[in-house]
């Protein structure tokens, strides 16, 4: 499992807006996926299971967002 950041400096001030996308690099769903962050909370998402099963497939990409 992979993870990315990238997060947003409003223009003139206001909510910074994080991004997390989470990818599986390996051959097998992953279950119970879960992230934290010590900076922004609460993490909304995920979205991106694209056949709702609650598992991380090998060709799905999920974004978790937050904003603070």
């Amino acid at each position: 499992m992979t993870e990315a950041h990238d997060y947003s400096l409003p223009v003139g001030g206001g909510l910074v807006k994080y991004k997390h996308t989470v990818t599986n690099k390996g051959k097998v769903a992953i279950q119970n996926v879960t992230i934290s962050d010590n900076v922004c909370m609460p993490i909304a998402g995920p979205k991106g299971d694209k056949n709702n099963n609650n598992l991380l497939d090998t060709n799905e990409k999920w974004i978790y967002t937050c904003q603070t």
